[in-house]
């Protein structure tokens, strides 16, 4: 099975339209999931996600529980520089916890929970079959960003400054996005073992607010998006990812 993940309805609509054999279930009594085929691979899709805390419980179960061989997230996220653009497509290179701190007590590093590493980092044979879906639909190379995921929709700079060191985000300075929800994912991911990447939109530059326009923009992206992951999923089945 192969997990999509959404914050919103929009975020996973384009699947659930071009999904066969739709079945639903709750999870938790309170979440709805759709499972189906697209292309002939199985799928599950899943919304209203919002915090790492969630996808972290949400994700772990549905591995356990459907057998999920990979996991993408979907939806939107935002740029802290201006190397990236409202409607741009980011392929996740790395996830990092922006909201994670245990320098005081422990050699850990800012952002690294005890026990886990700093940075997550998107299988490489993953990121390739998915930069190559993208960029057949783009016509042009996808974008390869540096996700930062906290617990809290960013409304302004000074949220983040403690991540901050002389033009650098966690020592990054090209292609940092934001995001609310693949943190939790990337720790239930990496503990049991199951590879996941994120490819988002921006929808605006942090501490900027979002417009109609922007919203408008994303749309269209998230068609591409789905055309793109579509294209991923036809070309990938179980045994590229059991080792």
């Amino acid at each position: 099975m192969i997990l999509i993940l959404g914050k919103t309805h929009d975020d996973i609509l384009y699947f659930e339209n071009i999904m066969h054999n739709k079945q639903e279930e709750k999870v938790f009594d309170k979440y709805t999931v759709t499972t189906g085929t697209i292309y002939n691979q199985n799928v599950c899709l899943m919304y209203d996600i919002y915090s790492n805390y969630l996808s972290s419980l949400i994700v772990t179960h549905l591995i356990r529980t459907k057998y999920v061989i990979f996991v993408i997230l979907v939806g939107k996220a935002k740029t802290y520089f201006d190397d990236l653009k409202v409607g741009d497509i980011v392929i996740s290179n790395s996830i990092t916890l922006g909201d994670v701190d245990f320098t005081s007590e422990t050699k850990c590093k800012l952002g690294q929970i005890p026990s886990f590493p700093q940075t997550f980092l998107t299988q490489t044979h993953l990121a390739q079959i998915f930069d190559q879906s993208i960029s057949k639909v783009l016509y042009r190379e996808a974008i390869k960003g540096n996700y930062i995921s906290t617990s809290r929709e960013l409304d302004n700079v000074d949220q983040i400054k403690y991540l901050n060191s002389d033009d650098f985000v966690l020592g990054m300075q090209n292609n940092v996005v934001f995001d609310t929800e693949s943190g939790g994912a990337a720790i239930a991911c990496n503990i049991t073992d199951v590879p996941l990447i994120a490819i988002k939109v921006i929808e605006s530059k942090v501490g900027e607010k979002s417009s109609l326009e922007n919203y408008l923009t994303v749309l269209k992206s998230y068609i591409d998006v789905g055309k793109g992951i579509s294209i991923a999923i036809s070309e990938v089945g179980r045994n590229d990812f059991i080792q």
